[in-house]
This record gives C-alpha cells, sequence and structure tokens, in this order.
C-alpha cells in the first residue's frame, strides 16, 4: 500500500466496559492503541506500542482486523515487568538521578530531571499546603527529593529505579495508556 507522506495518521482511542485485555492488544508495555491513516477506517488500520513510537525499541505491529479476529479468543501476553532486586538505598546514596543519565531517546521517553531551585520550590510548596503525601509521576528527582519528609510513591516508565525503590515506593507506569 503506498503511503502518502502529507497524509495525517490518526489515533483512535476507545472506550468501553470491557476489560483492557480484551479492548486492546498489548505488548510487553501494556495496552497498544489504534493507528489509521485518514482516507482509511479505522478496521484497516494496525495497533502498534503506546509506550514506544519506534519500531526499532518495540516491534509490535499488528493489523486490526487480526485482532478482531482473535479478539474472542483467549490470548495471554507475557508481560515482563522488572522485580524490585532488593538494593535499596544506602543513606550516602539518596539520589540516583544524580549518578545516572536522563533516558533522551525523543521516540520513547524523553527524560528530564528538575534541578535544584526547581526541587526547591516544588518543596517549599508542599510544606506550604501541608502535604503528607504525594504521588510523583514521571517525577524521579523530586520522589528522591520528598521521601525523606513525605510519604511519596513514583510512578515512572524508567525500569532503572526498581533497583533503588521497593513496591512501597515505585511502579511501573506509563501515562500514555495510564497502564
Amino acid at each position: 500500500m503506498p503511503e502518502n507522506i502529507n497524509e495525517k495518521l490518526l489515533l483512535q482511542v476507545q472506550e468501553d466496559s470491557a476489560d483492557e485485555e480484551e479492548q486492546y492488544p498489548s505488548c510487553k508495555h501494556g495496552p497498544t492503541v489504534l493507528f489509521y491513516r485518514q482516507s482509511q477506517r479505522p478496521e484497516e488500520g494496525y495497533y502498534a506500542c503506546s509506550a514506544h513510537r519506534d519500531s526499532k525499541l518495540c516491534n509490535f505491529h499488528m493489523a486490526a482486523a487480526k485482532w478482531e479476529d482473535n479478539r474472542l479468543k483467549d490470548v495471554l501476553v507475557e508481560r515482563n515487568y522488572p522485580k524490585a532486586s532488593g538494593h535499596v538505598l544506602n543513606p550516602s546514596d539518596t539520589d540516583p538521578t544524580k549518578s545516572i543519565l536522563a533516558l533522551s531517546q525523543d521516540k520513547v521517553n524523553a527524560q528530564y530531571f528538575f534541578d535544584e531551585s526547581a526541587l526547591d520550590f516544588l518543596a517549599d510548596q508542599c510544606r506550604c499546603l501541608g502535604i503528607s503525601k504525594i504521588v510523583c509521576m514521571g517525577a524521579p528527582r523530586l520522589h528522591f527529593r520528598l521521601r525523606a519528609n513525605y510519604k511519596s510513591f513514583l510512578l515512572d516508565l524508567d525500569e532503572r529505579f526498581a533497583r533503588y525503590l521497593g513496591p512501597e515506593e515505585f511502579c511501573l507506569y506509563n501515562m500514555c495508556n495510564n497502564h
């Protein structure tokens, strides 16, 4: 099928009462999303990874028609989540984001760490507002800054943090598909 590069690639997100596994195929990064060209019907599109927008990083690709054919079949997909290694931060290493590099592939997870002035501001706001618990979504440096004084939980797609945090403080989370 020849592709017209001027034609928009559309994305369809559907919500219904079915379980996630029944709605969409999944790759190891969670539920996928349906892509199709403006000139196509959704059933002529394909499902691809919602976390990685580069097929070299996640090559999951399934024709929408094939998914509809398989939808009624009970297909189990193995998900590979890292286990906490038991490597808990030692007291002298309170923030691993100061020693690891931010992930910078724009098609996957353009990751940025807050600088000290932003951390000071956010910590001060938490103090002024009387916050005692906080969920840091995609903000690992903020989590490591706040965890000494607040009950903090980190949701992030970066598997490296599982080496430093246990399940009571960290969970893999993909903001693109809420998985």
